[in-house]
């Protein structure tokens, strides 16, 4: 990645929007164009830190496992 200079205000706020939307420092950088560390920093900097990827990633793995259970337990109650 080319190294880049201040952050623009249009860049600011997709970096907050990336954040509210829950998306990941990985996906953020990407779609600015930075290192993954360098948009990590800048959210912090603004108060709004992105989310620990295994706080994210528990809890998708909860949210499909109660969806497993509920679809074993329809389907048991069916039979």
């Amino acid at each position: 990645m080319k190294r880049h200079g201040s952050w623009t205000a249009a860049e600011l706020a997709r970096l907050r929007q990336l954040v509210e939307e829950k998306a990941s420092a990985a996906r953020a950088s990407a779609a600015l164009g930075r290192t993954i560390i360098a948009v990590q920093i800048k959210a912090k900097s603004l108060g709004t830190p992105f989310v620990p990827a295994r706080k994210l990633r528990a809890a998708r793995l909860a949210r499909e496992a109660a969806s497993l259970c509920s679809a074993v337990r329809d389907e048991s109650t069916r039979a």
